[in-house]
């Protein structure tokens, strides 16, 4: 796999997550396409499983983050999370991202979310 979309995908994930947990819909919205109806069900989904109103700070696990080219094209991508309680690292193991990368005409990449779930 190329580093280069190894990283691009990192980063799109990273900022993705990040706009998540401070619940900002405008930049999820302008940046990554997400309507208002996939934006309750993102939220319906990590708050059920937090059990609370409060999404934690998440991040990307460096462990547990694959980028795998579709044969068609384009790239899927899964990537674990984690946060950090009590100044101790604690990987979620259950909790997945799942989205897409979709190569441009202009060598530049979309990415598309699929969903978070539990697995």
């Amino acid at each position: 796999m190329d580093k280069n979309i190894q990283d691009i995908a990192y980063q799109l994930c990273a900022e993705f997550i990040q706009a998540v947990c401070h619940k900002n819909f405008k930049q999820l919205h302008l940046k990554f396409g997400i309507s208002e109806a996939v934006w309750d069900e993102i939220q319906e989904d990590v708050l059920h499983y937090y059990f609370d109103q409060n999404i934690p700070e998440l991040t990307i696990s460096n462990e547990n983050f694959e980028v795998f080219q579709y044969y068609q094209g384009g790239y899927g991508i899964e990537a674990k999370l984690e946060t950090t309680l009590n100044d101790e690292t604690v990987k979620w193991a259950d909790l997945t991202l799942s989205a897409e990368l979709i190569e441009k005409e202009n060598s530049t990449f979309q990415f598309a979310y699929r969903l978070i779930e539990v697995m």
